[in-house]
């Protein structure tokens, strides 16, 4: 944002020099990232008046120019064809440098033996043509009526600094001058000058030559318009061309450009129709439909879709609303009736179809951060008094406006002690008033120490209270607060400390499985959800938005890690990493009703405009609860070495990876359920991970259809394990066992099992049917093949008997051993291979 001193100072007393304003500015929030010279270099360069020329003897080309600078008449050799007695002209002194570069220095020379003392410049050699001060045809030729000597500066009226402001993305009001004059009024005291609305009317009622219609009140909540009759477009006055060039907007005519000084004066965009363009004199905001195109003013042609609101006529859209206007509808200098349009549109609307097509515009910025509800008509009224004092066209009795959605009052409870407990300060309820009250708000009395501050409809960053203690912070100055070192009572904590422990085992069992841990955004979006086949009645679909997404692919809270992991992996892979394996150790989010701690917001009124702008009435919002949980995805192979071949990334290798971080957290007796319905993972390759009967967590491959969303051509396995829902069961504390004295007994089983016997369960009645004096059951034969008969598979065991108190004898081992067989025969059908 870029705005001119002299017209800042139009609507503010501040005589501050620039530099000391832009400090002032910076150190309250206001960042001036520069301040450009309008017209650097031109000291030494003033006005000169021709009185006298005639041909050069020895050239037809050049002419001998006698010239009055004020003080004294000197003699000029030029070459240039628009020159004639009685013109003024830039005149350059002998021993001025000019700006258009070089380091040669204006002298006195003869040119053919005539003496030529200085230069006449053109607009390229003073650098002065984006400013609108250039002549094709040779030297610049100023304004008549001014006197010989001035100073080139002050002659093309560029005595001025242009502040440019680096802003931040809640103070989309200061996309006003108006509204950036508030802040220096705020800071130096000054008054402050609002512009002029008053409107001169003639001839017909604006109700009687145009209908608006608002066919989605949450786009388009308000849309006000008026009538300009006998239209006479042409060339802006300077004074308006400069402001909008010191602005970077190009002038183009009286009616655009005044639309767009109302909207860097106001922050409001306006657009101006063609009136006799616009089919059945009727405005129409609505919807695109399937299949409608739109060519805009830049002159491409735009596909649109049902999520774009567009302004229509009887027929046809005739604009991208907030966006851009349409080519057909375009003020040109046939025009003689326009259209004037002020409207609020909803800002995620505007953003959305700003990305999708592309288009980023000045109007569209300023939609996107959200504009005064209640200035649409003010702006109008201002545009109209603009277009009467340029003599531009006559404006019809009244302005259409269609309210439909109301801006609600918000107002805010400040307490003078929490603002003092915040800061640091040692204000009272008076001082905060007296600062608030700068920035004209309205501020009632409500308790002893307490205010009721009322906000105005353009500061859309301003929704609690300690909104309004920043802006106490930054108006009495950060320079004055004092630094202190936060200061609080040493607490014995519990939770969190074992958390950080539990983070700690958990990612080095990751790093010694050999993954690699990234750290990824905590914003998601809702097509990222898609990606991962959840159902919409999915729990995982209850998410909890973002207010202000930077973009709508980060519009959500995450409600789990393996979004971001397949979207990292698949950028891995997509660039020839065919074997990998990431972990993230992050949190989730899940909607929660547990509400915020303070409560700043006053119920009443206010809860409606809260409510607009996506926020919990009563309070700050309601906060989700976050839980920490740990993600892995891998593909490809896992090297072992040149004498061993590569092990496969299957479900097994997932399964063992969550089972060494169980260990690692010392956690035993996970059971693994196999789950056939879960859309992101593979049916028949999946399971649920269970620890105390209690799901917390998954691991399996990942569905086909998901790696065919994300384009991976490869097998994924995944995992995901809620580390919050571990914390009980967690033993941090490492236990020793004494190795036993006495010698176990090892023995062998292979047995023959249904081929759907899952080999834990198995393993649970091998555990169960062997008592106290089995010590070690481990799985080592899994076999499918011709000695089996057909739907059974054989499974090797290798069971440990052992008893730490003496030596077991044959018999002892024997019974174990033959109740062991007895139970698998009883209880999953299983006999002796």
């Amino acid at each position: 944002m870029r705005v001119s001193y002299r017209w800042l100072q139009e609507y503010v007393k501040v005589d501050l020099p620039a530099k000391v304003l832009a400090d002032k500015l910076t150190m309250s929030g206001l960042a001036v990232e520069g301040i450009i010279e309008p017209a650097p270099g031109l000291d030494g360069i003033v006005v000169g008046r021709i009185v006298e020329m005639r041909l050069h003897p020895n050239s037809g080309r050049l002419r001998i120019c006698r010239v009055d600078t004020g003080r004294e008449v000197v003699q000029v050799v030029s070459g240039a064809p628009n020159l004639a007695p009685g013109a003024n002209v830039p005149y350059a002194r002998p021993g001025t440098v000019l700006p258009s570069g070089g380091h040669d220095t204006v002298g006195v020379r003869q040119i053919l033996g005539e003496r030529s003392e200085g230069v006449l410049c053109s607009g390229a050699e003073l650098c002065t043509e984006e400013w609108g001060f250039g002549d094709a045809l040779g030297v610049l030729i100023l304004d008549p009526g001014l006197q010989p000597g001035a100073g080139m500066v002050e002659a093309l009226g560029l005595h001025d600094r242009i502040l440019e402001f680096e802003l931040t993305p809640n103070r989309g009001d200061c996309l006003a001058v108006l509204n950036i004059a508030r802040e220096v009024r705020a800071l130096t005291g000054g008054g402050l000058t609002l512009p002029e609305t008053s409107v001169r009317e003639s001839g017909e009622r604006t109700e009687g030559l145009i209908s608006v219609q608002i066919e989605e009140p949450e786009l388009c909540r308000r849309y006000a318009c008026r009538i300009v009759r006998n239209v006479k477009p042409a060339a802006s006055p300077e004074w308006l061309c400069y402001r909008l060039r010191a602005a970077g907007v190009r002038p183009i005519n009286n009616i655009v450009d005044v639309t767009n000084y109302v909207m860097l004066e106001l922050g409001q965009p306006l657009h101006a129709f063609n009136y006799d363009r616009l089919q059945g004199r009727r405005i129409i905001v609505r919807r695109a439909r399937p299949g409608e195109e739109l060519v805009s003013l830049d002159g491409d042609r735009r596909e649109l879709d049902e999520e774009m609101l567009v302004i229509a006529d009887a027929g046809e859209p005739v604009a991208l609303a907030g966006v851009m206007g349409g080519l057909a509808s375009e003020v040109t200098e046939e025009t003689r009736t326009v259209l004037l349009e002020s409207a609020y549109f909803n800002p995620q609307s505007i953003r959305r179809t700003a990305q999708k097509l592309g288009m980023r515009t000045e109007s569209g910025q300023r939609f996107e951060k959200g504009i005064d509800l209640d200035g649409a008509v003010r702006a109008v009224n201002r545009a109209a008094h603009l277009i009467n004092e340029l003599g531009a066209g006559e404006i019809t009795c009244g302005v259409v406006d269609q309210y439909v959605r109301p801006a609600a009052p918000l107002a805010i409870r400040v307490r003078a002690p929490r603002v003092n407990q915040v800061l640091g300060t040692h204000l009272n309820r008076a001082e905060v008033q007296e600062i608030l009250c700068r920035l004209d708000f309205v501020c009632e009395l409500c308790g002893q120490d307490n205010l009721l501050v009322n906000i105005p409809p353009y500061r859309h960053d301003l929704l609690e209270e300690i909104d309004l203690i920043e802006e106490v912070a930054r108006l009495y100055g950060y320079d004055q607060i004092a630094a202190t070192a936060p200061v609080g009572a040493l607490t014995q904590s519990v939770r969190r400390p074992a958390l950080s422990r539990v983070r700690e085992l958990t990612g080095s069992a990751m790093l010694a499985a050999g993954l690699d841990e990234v750290i990824t955004y905590s914003f998601i979006g809702e097509s990222d959800l898609d990606r991962l086949n959840i159902p919409g009645n999915s729990p995982l679909r209850r998410v909890t938005p973002i207010q202000n997404p930077l973009r709508e692919e980060q519009g959500i809270l995450r409600p789990l890690l393996l979004a971001s992991l397949m979207e990292v992996l698949n950028t891995n892979y997509k660039r020839k990493q065919t074997r990998v394996g990431l972990f993230e150790l992050g949190t989730v989010f899940n909607p929660s009703p547990r509400p915020a701690l303070a409560e700043e917001a006053v119920p009443g009124p206010a809860d409606a405009r809260l409510q607009e702008r996506g926020r919990v009435p009563g309070d700050s919002g309601a906060l989700p609860e976050e839980r920490l949980h740990l993600g892995f995805v891998a593909c490809g192979e896992v090297d072992r070495g040149w004498q061993e071949p590569a092990q496969a990334r299957d479900f097994f290798y997932a399964k063992g990876i969550a089972e060494q971080v169980l260990g690692a957290l010392g956690i035993s007796g996970a059971s693994w359920e196999p789950v056939t319905g879960n859309p992101m993972l593979h049916p028949g390759r999946a399971a649920r991970v269970l620890v105390a009967e209690e799901p917390i967590g998954m691991v399996g491959e990942v569905h086909p259809e998901v790696l065919q969303n994300y384009e991976l051509p490869t097998r994924v396995v995944a995992c995901e394990i809620d580390l919050t829902s571990l914390l009980p069961m967690v033993r941090l504390d490492p236990r020793a066992q004494a190795l036993p004295r006495y010698p176990g007994s090892a023995r062998d089983l292979a047995i023959i099992v249904p081929l759907e016997t899952p080999a834990g369960h198995v393993r649970d009645v091998i555990m169960a049917a062997g008592g106290g004096l089995l010590r070690e059951c481990r799985l080592f034969d899994v076999y499918q093949g011709a000695q089996v008969p057909a739907g059974c598979r054989s499974l090797g065991y290798s069971l440990l008997f052992q008893s730490l108190e003496r030596t077991l004898n044959d018999e002892e081992v024997t019974g174990a051993y033959d109740r062991i067989l007895k139970a698998l025969s009883t209880q999953v059908g299983a006999r002796l291979r």
